[in-house]
């Protein structure tokens, strides 16, 4: 594995959820085990600052600049000097794109292919459905050396969608910090802690979810379900961490009517649906919790279900996008059929009455997602993510 490398992180979202953190993530670590990384994002966003705390080098682009013509004659400069620098040092780059619109910010080069651009990859977090044929798209994955994804049915389902060569595509699971995880933070509670800071008591049965609440997400049908099985499991208790992703007019009408709905349940349910917010520590939730619940129509690979299953919490999952890899039925959880509200509820009913009936009922599914989870340690996958810059 050579450290001689510079890594570009191309990331220029404004939201600040799972896959800004896991980049943030990924470009800390290389900082911090001496590698050359520096961040491509935009101005005053969350991620910057982030990775500024963090003292990630970041080259920034204004928060409204849209890719095209004029912004590609403001970057001009700066990448005139990393590759000057590059050319000079003998130090390669390698430009490591997170999204799919993240190339039309680079075109340029892309095309340009300066021979110190050693590698361009393109990573896909995200579960997508478009279908590009037209000659620019053609073009611009020409110049993509390698497309990565996190699961095999993802890179199948692109394989599927994008003029890539499937030999092109690989898949690269997320790396999580699983002793971090697996070790209590300094002055986290442990569950008992955790729950009594919750106001849960020590038998209520409790499920999870981590998720911004948007249709996509399914949370609709996961408030539906619950709303009909709850009133036959008084114990039952549901808890939704996350909110509307700032902007999004379409998800901020979709909460604002879910929470008008929440408050013409019955108070026994009401109170037993609770709406956390924004948690910046979603695992110490995690550990008051008996089960973990992805509702989501399509997803790529959620982090928040792979810190779950580090916890050792199963996982009640849609059988969508890179969800299966880890929710195996009948080993580390349990699968459903997207969009559909009845199948999640049945599926809700099953795991509460399993545990009513006996509070260690999910022991061996615990264990197994304690198993596989460990299989996620960021310490081997972040190093052979290294190594395969330089393959």
């Amino acid at each position: 594995m050579s450290a001689k490398l510079k890594v570009i992180h191309s990331c220029t979202s404004l939201s600040f959820s799972g896959l800004e953190r896991y980049v943030l993530d990924l470009a800390g670590w290389q900082r911090a085990n001496g590698y050359d990384a520096e961040l491509f994002c935009r101005k005053d966003s969350e991620l910057e600052r982030a990775a500024s705390l963090r003292g990630i080098p970041v080259w920034t682009i204004g928060a409204r600049d849209r890719k095209g013509p004029l912004l590609w004659a403001r970057m001009r400069g700066g990448w005139r000097r990393r590759l000057e620098t590059a050319a000079e040092s003998g130090v390669p780059l390698v430009l490591h794109m997170h999204a799919g619109g993240e190339p039309w910010f680079h075109l340029p080069w892309l095309l340009a292919r300066p021979k110190v651009l050693v590698k361009t990859i393109l990573q896909y977090h995200l579960w997508i459905n478009h279908r590009k044929r037209d000659p620019v798209h053609r073009l611009i994955f020409s110049r993509v050396d390698e497309v990565w994804s996190s699961s095999e049915s993802s890179r199948a389902h692109l394989s599927a969608i994008l003029p890539v060569d499937r030999e092109k595509m690989r898949v690269v699971p997320y790396g999580r910090d699983v002793r971090a995880l697996l070790e209590p933070a300094e002055n986290a509670a442990p569950a008992e802690g955790a729950r009594s800071e919750l106001g849960l008591a020590p038998d209520d049965l409790v499920g999870v979810c981590v998720s911004r609440i948007e249709p996509i997400k399914g949370i609709g049908e996961l408030f539906d379900a619950f709303a009909e099985i709850a009133p036959e499991h008084p114990r039952a208790k549901l808890l939704l961490v996350g909110d509307v992703s700032p902007g999004n007019a379409e998800a901020e009408t979709f909460a604002r009517a879910l929470h008008e709905r929440h408050e013409r349940l019955p108070w026994d349910v009401r109170g037993r649906f609770r709406f956390l917010g924004y948690r910046p520590r979603c695992e110490e939730i995690m550990t008051a919790a008996d089960f973990y619940v992805l509702p989501s129509y399509e997803e790529c690979m959620s982090l928040a279900m792979l810190d779950a299953l580090i916890l050792g919490l199963p996982v009640l999952g849609t059988n969508s996008g890179g969800t299966p890899s880890v929710a195996r039925p009948g080993e580390t959880g349990w699968l459903v059929p997207p969009r559909d509200r009845a199948a999640l509820a049945r599926a809700l009913d099953g795991v509460f009455t399993a545990l009513e009936r006996d509070p260690r009922a999910l022991a061996p599914f615990s264990s197994a997602a304690r198993a596989l989870g460990s299989t996620f340690e960021r310490e081997t996958i972040f190093r052979r993510v290294w190594e395969m810059y330089d393959e």
